[in-house]
């Protein structure tokens, strides 16, 4: 999924949670969940870097560790000592963000890494296409990158509307 997905999805499915039951998200709840949402994707810095030190070599930012699940789990329980419901906000940013790269992405994700290296993928329309720039743009031309850029928007106007104004 694109940055835009994943920062836009687990913010408008909580918000519109949290409305439903009668308890807006806090800015520092937001927060939380973004961050935590957008978290596996630290390492496209990485990606960055390695793609012009090695021009000619395929890199996928999904071999990393940031993008292996258990590796949050310290985080996470750190995060759920200090206070529980930032734990579990924490806990559904992150499990949004991977469940999106196993539905969609070059090859999936590791869900048990390092007990397993096998990457889990429930989709095949991108499949094969290991390098981030060219399964990137594969993925523009498909209809859901559209649905991306509107949610994005969408949660763009409720965050200035709830939190800025």
């Amino acid at each position: 999924m694109v940055n835009q997905a994943h920062f836009s999805y687990p913010f408008l499915i909580a918000s519109m949670l949290s409305i439903a039951f009668g308890h807006l998200v806090s800015v520092q709840e937001a927060f939380v969940l973004l961050f935590a949402a957008f978290a596996p994707d630290i390492d496209f810095l990485a990606e960055m870097y390695l793609k012009k030190k090695y021009p000619k070599k395929v890199i996928n930012h999904h071999d990393f560790i940031t993008h292996a699940p258990l590796f949050y789990v310290i985080f996470v329980v750190g995060i759920s000592i200090w206070n529980i419901k930032y734990g579990m906000l924490a806990v559904y940013g992150l499990l949004t963000h991977f469940i999106m790269d196993t539905l969609i992405s070059p090859h999936g994700i590791r869900w048990l890494y390092p007990f397993k290296n096998k990457f889990y993928l429930w989709t095949d329309f991108t499949k094969g296409l290991d390098d981030t720039d060219k399964w990137l743009a594969a993925y523009k031309k498909l209809p859901i990158y559209k649905y991306d850029n509107i949610a994005f928007v969408i949660t763009i106007v409720l965050v200035i509307a709830l939190y800025i104004v």
